[in-house]
């Protein structure tokens, strides 16, 4: 603290402010005057006023208030402040009597007289007691000689027991003498050297002769060293002999910084307050205590608790009552108004600063700060601030602005504790952020103000180590506070040449985006560095500045990947599982680098390679890791039997690798199980058989019967392994040993959707899907034979053996005895398309059912068309008697096959129908059915055949046989009108349509239904049509039938006498048109 008077007489500014009471009220209110003014009054007045608090928060002018009080007293009052908080340590009471009695009995007050300086003496003196303990210290001499004597008798005694011509005796005798001449010797050269020749051996022999060393006393004493406080009855006696030794004097005592003491402290101090002035009274001493209110209740906090009725703890704050108890008027000083402590500060200001120092421009920002972040404006506060910036000053001169200076004493507490923090993100500015936040000046100042540096070189000097070990050690919270600097870029230039630990700064530097380190250019420049400073790592463990450094760079990125896939690949100690995760977040991060397909072959061993396969599992081919085949057989072949059951895996290798060997080591212990009918052991190896063998269905090695029907009845359990014993059974269909399958029969008759798939997916294992269609043949009594059946074509479970051409040949009995749909049926056997070649144009009859091309025609597969393609090959190859054979017989395969097929007759068949029509004509042949052939005689006229020529000769036939009767003509009737020239033969009429035709009514309505033939036909038989003619007429006679009477007059006859105009027109017409 800078002494007052000093600066008066000094002149120069700035100057220190005394931080001490004035005694003056400086504030425009005079509030301080005023309480003053009253307090005087109190004191001269008011004789029953004991005690008068002071009540305010720190620097409040509380101290400053008592100055004023005393100014204003003197010379009749005196007044003594005792610091409380300066003898906090001491005993209160004690302490209070001597600073009281020495202030009053000093040589510039002497304010009482009489023997108070022998009470002081008697009240500061102290008791001593000592109790002293001499303890003598002996020589080693003296020691050594002790031991020497009692030693003598015992080593003569040994001595004499040895034998008197061995050399022995005389040293062991001499043993004493020799251990103190030693000691003498010893101290003869320690003498020696401490004093030199001179008087050596006395003083040698004196220290061995010397019983106490020396002849000294060491003593030990100990003091009890005793003060003692003064007791209540004392202590008040003491202050009325004072009051009274005051006479006609007033003393005023003043216990100031009261708030400043811990609250143990305040609590022992106002009691003893409270009992000497508060409770008692003496005539010419009061007391003032200023104290902050808050303070005073926060100490007495702990006694603020009760028990209410109920036992309970209440809380009750009492320290309101403890400070209305011990004063009879408090005052309290008030906090100064803002114009009031403004001109306060301006006062305070220009005498630090010179008079006129706040007209200057940084003044007003100074005070903006003060008020806007100044923390409770008191006049102590003021002063502490200006005091403060002048310091500051003082070191800075005017390199930095008087406003950052305000700045940092105001944020300073914030400051401190997160330097770094704040100097980039500062969270002290408060209201004033919206003027200093982006102010790019304000981090360089205030670290220059906090570090006390060069403000130019602030942010580098400050920054440059910090972000250099920031990123050595991946401080990657301390590097995003420092890239927020304005500076960053031109920083991290200058710190990354210097990092040790490329790795860590890599990974730092990765926690921003690149556009807060810079321009493109920049980063690309920083990251570049970085790629050419890193070292190659031996780990087949990906690290994460790799992938940072990887995705930043914009260039060399195929380069560096592949440096990195051959590092993880070519590790000493390469872990495959490492590497894997390794490439996976390689693939997952860089999606256009095409990761997986750079990568390398790398083949491991059998023992990593398993584990390798359980992470991977179906996708294991894709990191290119690889075995040797006979390696793996051979470790899976030597894994113990206990390990069968962990082995999850094979599936994924079956793909690419054969494990023929360990199939067949899983045979021979099958084989070697199978008798001790063990079944978790079974169990385990059948599904590892299983999956080895996923394509070679059904398997080699099968379960006896009677071990079947044991694993079965003993195991309760419905695993996978129980349904592969079900499938077992189902195999053997109608072979089953009989004594064992009672245990099934119940099993066997199961339908549900989910016991039917989990038999459907095994059973192929046991029974290829060929034999199981065969199956149903014989074993057709059982239904879940006849429901895996229709699964296992509705669904396939992995491949599948069957003979495709004996399928195909009992198609029609599968389908029927299972009722499975035929057209599914046929997709499923498409499956063995190129095997279906064994069926040929020459066994097709054999193999190939009508039903089966039928629906064949309805589902376009490699296999129907194959078999449609031999069918038709197969027609075509027919000859003129097959047809004929074939068409005799409707139901015959050739017959129905080309209907089916929609045939196109070849000119065998065409020859073949002519010729059985033929035959039905001479009466050779029986008359087919008549529809049948229709239909067959329409599809020929549709394939486009001529049937004129065919009919022609059925036309001559008649002719020439004359053998025609009303069945055969009932059968060629309608195709002879249709198809033959009748009217081109003269005797078609007299042949074909005889009396016995004519007189049948089947006929005769054929006959009167193609009038406009016959009426053709009678106009070309000329004179051989009287036969004919007279028939009908005849007929007339008695057929009354309208539409025969029509006929006849439509061909000219009429009955005889009854005939007409129109008759005669209607015959005239139908001549004309024969002529025609």
């Amino acid at each position: 603290m800078i002494n007052n008077q000093d600066e008066k007489s000094n002149g120069n500014y700035p100057k220190f402010l005394p931080n001490l009471p004035c005694g003056e009220d400086l504030f425009e209110g005079k509030s301080q005057d005023k309480i003053a003014d009253n307090i005087i009054t109190v004191l001269r007045n008011v004789s029953s006023c004991k005690i008068i608090g002071i009540d305010g928060p720190w620097g409040s002018g509380k101290s400053n208030l008592v100055q004023l009080v005393a100014k204003k007293l003197k010379p009749q009052y005196h007044f003594f402040i005792y610091d409380a908080w300066g003898h906090q340590e001491d005993l209160q009471r004690r302490s209070i009597l001597e600073e009281l009695i020495q202030d009053l009995t000093n040589e510039q007050n002497s304010i009482i007289d009489g023997d108070w300086h022998e009470k002081l003496k008697i009240l500061l003196s102290k008791r001593r007691e000592t109790e002293s303990k001499t303890i003598p210290k002996i020589s080693y001499g003296i020691i050594i000689s002790i031991i020497a004597i009692i030693a003598t008798p015992i080593l003569k005694v040994a001595a004499d027991s040895l034998s008197p011509q061995s050399w022995w005796r005389l040293p062991v005798v001499a043993i004493p003498a020799l251990g103190m001449l030693a000691i003498f010797i010893y101290y003869f050269n320690d003498e020696r050297k401490k004093a030199g020749k001179k008087d050596s051996f006395k003083r040698a022999l004196t220290r061995f002769c010397t019983i106490y060393q020396n002849r000294l006393e060491e003593e030990v004493r100990t003091e009890v060293i005793s003060e003692e406080e003064p007791s209540v009855r004392k202590f008040i006696n003491y202050m009325e002999d004072i009051s009274k030794d005051l006479q006609q004097k007033k003393l005023v005592i003043v216990f100031d910084n009261m708030d400043r003491l811990p609250h143990t402290k305040v609590q022992e101090l106002w009691s003893s307050i409270h009992i000497f002035f508060a409770e008692n009274k003496y005539e010419n001493i009061k007391v003032i205590v200023p104290f902050d209110r808050a303070h005073i209740k926060n100490a007495f906090k702990q006694e603020d608790f009760e028990q209410d009725k109920d036992n309970k703890m209440k809380q009750k704050k009492y320290g309101d009552d403890f400070i209305d108890k011990t004063f009879n008027i408090v005052y309290r000083v008030s906090p100064p108004i803002l114009s009031d402590w403004k001109n306060y500060f301006k006062i305070q200001w220009d005498r630090a600063l010179g008079n006129g120092s706040t007209h200057k421009t940084s003044f007003n920002s100074v005070l903006q700060i003060y008020d806007l972040l100044g923390k409770d404006v008191t006049p102590r506060r003021i002063i502490a601030f200006i005091n403060e910036f002048i310091s500051i000053k003082q070191l800075i001169g005017n390199t930095i602005p008087d406003e950052y200076v305000a700045l940092f004493i105001a944020g300073k507490p914030k400051i401190s504790l997160q330097p770094i923090d704040e100097i980039i993100k500062p969270s002290y500015l408060g209201s004033l952020s919206f003027m200093y936040e982006h102010d790019e000046d304000l981090p360089k100042y205030i670290a220059a103000l906090f570090y006390q540096i060069d403000p130019d070189k602030a942010i580098q000097v400050i920054f440059t180590d910090k972000l250099k070990s920031a990123l050595d050690n991946n401080d990657a919270d301390e590097f995003k506070k420092i890239s927020e600097i304005s500076e960053f870029y031109d920083v991290l230039e200058k710190v990354i040449p210097e990092i040790t630990n490329s790795q860590n700064a890599i990974v730092c530097l990765g926690s921003i985006q690149n556009d807060k380190i810079g321009t493109p250019q920049q980063v690309q420049g920083i990251w570049d560095y970085l790629y050419q400073k890193i070292q190659p790592r031996n780990d087949s463990q990906l690290a994460e500045f790799q992938l940072i450094l990887l995705e930043r760079m914009t260039i060399h990125k195929e380069e560096y990947l592949r440096k990195i896939m051959k590092e993880l690949r070519s590790a000493e100690k390469f872990n495959v599982l490492d590497y894997v995760d390794s490439i996976n977040s390689l693939n997952e991060k860089f999606t256009d680098l095409d990761v997986i397909n750079k990568l390398m072959t790398k083949k491991i061993e059998a023992e990593s390679f398993i584990p390798f396969i359980q992470k991977t599992k179906q996708n294991f081919t894709r990191y290119k890791i690889t075995c040797e085949q006979a390696d793996l057989n051979s470790y899976l072949s030597n894994l113990p039997i206990s390990n069968h059951g962990s082995i999850d895996y094979i599936p994924y290798l079956m793909e690419n690798y054969k494990l023929e060997t360990f199939s067949r080591r899983i045979e021979e212990l099958i084989s070697a199980s199978a008798p001790q009918q063990d079944y978790n052991t079974l169990s385990s190896l059948f599904r590892l058989y299983k999956e080895l063998n996923i394509r070679n269905k059904p398997l080699k090695v099968k379960l006896d019967d009677s071990v079947v029907h044991a694993l079965y009845n003993n195991n309760e359990v419905e695993d996978e392994f129980h349904y592969d014993l079900i499938a077992m059974r189902i195999a053997k269909l109608d072979k089953f040993q009989t004594p064992y399958a009672p245990i099934f029969e119940k099993e066997l008759e199961k339908t549900d959707k989910v016991f039917v798939t989990k038999i459907s997916e095994r059973i192929e294992y046991f029974i290829g899907y060929g034999d199981i269609l065969k199956g149903l043949l014989t074993f057709k009594s059982h239904t879940l034979l006849i429901s895996v059946a229709n699964n296992l074509t509705v669904k396939s479970y992995g491949s599948s053996s069957m003979n495709v051409e004996e399928s195909i040949k009992i198609f029609d009995d599968i389908c029927n005895m299972a009722n499975i749909d035929p057209l599914i049926l046929i997709k499923r056997l498409n499956a063995w398309k190129k095997y279906v070649d064994k069926i040929t144009p020459q066994n097709v009859n054999s193999y190939v059912s009508i039903f089966f091309l039928k629906n064949a025609l309805e589902e376009k597969c490699e296999i129907t068309d194959h078999c449609i393609d031999c069918a038709i090959k197969y027609l075509n190859a027919l000859g003129t008697d097959k047809w004929e054979e074939s068409f005799k017989d409707f139901n015959s395969y050739e017959y129905q096959l080309s209907q089916v097929l929609n045939y196109i007759y070849s000119v065998d068949a065409f020859d073949a129908i002519k010729n059985i029509l033929k035959e039905i004509a001479e009466q050779t042949a029986a008359i087919p059915n008549k529809e049948l052939w229709e239909q067959m005689l329409s599809r020929v006229k549709g394939q486009g055949k001529d049937l004129v020529a065919a009919f022609n000769g059925v036309r001559d036939t008649f002719i020439r046989e004359d053998n025609i009767n009303p069945e055969v003509f009932n059968f060629f009737g309608d195709w002879l009108f249709k198809y033959s020239d009748m009217d081109e033969q003269k005797s078609s009429l007299r042949t074909i349509f005889k009396t016995e035709i004519i007189k049948n009514q089947d006929n005769l309505n054929l006959i009167i239904e193609n009038k406009d033939k016959m009426l053709s036909i009678i106009g070309a038989a000329k004179d051989e049509s009287k036969d004919f003619n007279d028939c009908i007429e005849e007929m007339l006679k008695t057929n009354n039938d309208t539409n025969f009477i029509s006929f006849a007059k439509y061909i000219g006859i009429t009955c005889t006498g009854s005939s007409n105009d129109n008759e005669d027109n209607e015959r005239e017409k139908g001549i004309d048109e024969v002529k025609a």
